[in-house]
C-alpha cells in the first residue's frame, strides 16, 4: 500500500542524501590533499562565494537528512506498534485505543506480526472489545 511506498521513498531519500553529502565531503578532502593543488573541479577551493555555497549546501542537506531520518523513525515506530499517525496523535478519541486514560492497542500483533502486517497488509488483526 501507500505506507510501504512512503517508507521506501524515505529510505531512498536517506540513501541519496548520504551519497550526496559523502561525495561533497570526499571532494573537499581531495581538494585539500591533492598533490597538484586544487583544480577546476574542486568546489571547495576558489572564490569565497563558492566556499559559502558549498558550506550552505552541506548544512541544508544535513538538515534534510535529519528530518527525513526522523520521519523514517516515526514510520517504523508506527509500523512496529501497528498504529497510524492519526491513531498515535488522537489515541484518546478512539475507544479501542483508550484504556482508562492510557494508550493501549488491542490490535498489537507483536513486533514480527506488526511488521508482517505493515509490509503485507493482507492479515488484519481483530479487535477484542
Amino acid at each position: 500500500g501507500n505506507r510501504v511506498r512512503f517508507l521506501m521513498f524515505l529510505v531512498s531519500g536517506i540513501v541519496l542524501e548520504v551519497l550526496f553529502c559523502s561525495t561533497k565531503i570526499m571532494d573537499m578532502i581531495y581538494c585539500s590533499v591533492s598533490p597538484n593543488g586544487p583544480d577546476e573541479a574542486c568546489l571547495f577551493e576558489g572564490p569565497g562565494s563558492r566556499r559559502v555555497l558549498f558550506a550552505l549546501n552541506l548544512v541544508v542537506n544535513g538538515l534534510f537528512l535529519f528530518f527525513i531520518g526522523a520521519m523514517n523513525v516515526t514510520v517504523l515506530h508506527n509500523a512496529i506498534t501497528n498504529v497510524t499517525t492519526n491513531e498515535r496523535i488522537n489515541w484518546w478519541r478512539y475507544s479501542y485505543l483508550n484504556d482508562n486514560g492510557a494508550m493501549s492497542n488491542s490490535n498489537n500483533l507483536g513486533v514480527i506480526g506488526n511488521l508482517k502486517y505493515f509490509f503485507d497488509g493482507k492479515t488484519r488483526a481483530k479487535s477484542e472489545d
